[in-house]
């Protein structure tokens, strides 16, 4: 795999990070799933964290097969 293309999953990984830790996140899921997710201020719970952890690797694992799709 070449430097280029692993700068690129990187950079994709800490922007869907970014996305993922947010506050804003926090509480748009917790308008969905209730106050288990987070607190009104978007602090997360420690099931919010859990879920958002699975999402997260979910969503890195889909990103690499799609980018690996073409091969």
């Amino acid at each position: 795999m070449s430097t280029q293309k692993e700068l690129l999953y990187s950079a994709q990984a800490a922007l869907l990070f970014v996305v993922f830790s947010s506050p804003m996140t926090y509480k748009l899921i917790r308008k969905v799933l209730g106050p288990v997710i987070s607190n009104v201020e978007g602090l997360p719970h420690p099931t919010g964290i859990a879920l958002h952890a699975i999402l997260f690797g979910l969503t890195v694992f889909l990103l690499m097969k799609l980018n690996t799709k073409g091969k």
